[in-house]
């Protein structure tokens, strides 16, 4: 991520010591909850100062944001990245589901928190809508490419949210709430309902 004027390039120790505070702050959020989580618990399982904290970030909802940017970045290059040359158009739809899936599950416990910022905050609340947008900008591109027009008299975009949401419910419904769903089944059953809907063929 760029950094802006306010945070000009940092020495190595300087970013060693973000990082250090962010994973702290990752540890607190994931133990106490979005509303619990304070910046004195942020220095005290950081092992530094309030002074070293507030040389970074001006508040715990602004290491949470940092956070949730890095989840969100994590989310969209693990479910874009491109398989093998020679990888038909199906299995590549099911490999980005299935990446998009896994990172979900390793990511679990910050996008619990985030949902909880999201109920209780403004500003996260449009974070997490500029996420759902970013996925189905994506989304859209990729249908707007298609051959052909499988989805002819739809609102592109509003069919691209709703094939994201799809795959991010299954991922919330298994990794968050512990539906008992069969994580191979679920990538397989929506990889077909996907390549039905964009008219890729099923392998």
């Amino acid at each position: 991520m760029a950094r802006s004027p306010d945070h000009p390039v940092l020495t190595d120790r300087a970013r060693r010591r973000r990082s250090e505070l962010l994973d702290a702050a990752r540890r607190v959020f994931e133990d106490v909850g979005y509303s619990s989580a304070t910046v004195a618990d942020i220095v005290r399982v950081s092992g530094g100062s309030r002074a070293s904290f507030y040389s970074y970030f001006t508040s715990a909802d602004d290491a949470l944001l940092e956070l949730v940017e890095e989840l969100a970045d994590g989310l969209f290059d693990a479910s874009t990245s491109a398989l093998a040359s020679g990888a038909t158009p199906f299995e590549t739809l099911t490999s980005s589901i299935r990446q998009f899936m896994h990172a979900y599950r390793d990511r679990a416990p910050l996008l619990a928190v985030l949902d909880q910022a999201t109920v209780a905050s403004n500003r996260f609340r449009g974070v997490r809508l500029e996420i759902r947008m970013r996925f189905a900008g994506a989304i859209s591109d990729a249908l707007g490419r298609r051959p052909r027009d499988p989805v002819a008299g739809l609102d592109v975009e509003s069919v691209a949210v709703a094939l994201g949401g799809m795959v991010e419910d299954m991922a919330r419904g298994r990794y968050l709430l512990g539906q008992e769903i069969d994580e191979e089944v679920a990538i397989r059953t929506l990889a077909v309902i996907w390549a039905r809907a964009v008219g890729v063929p099923v392998d």
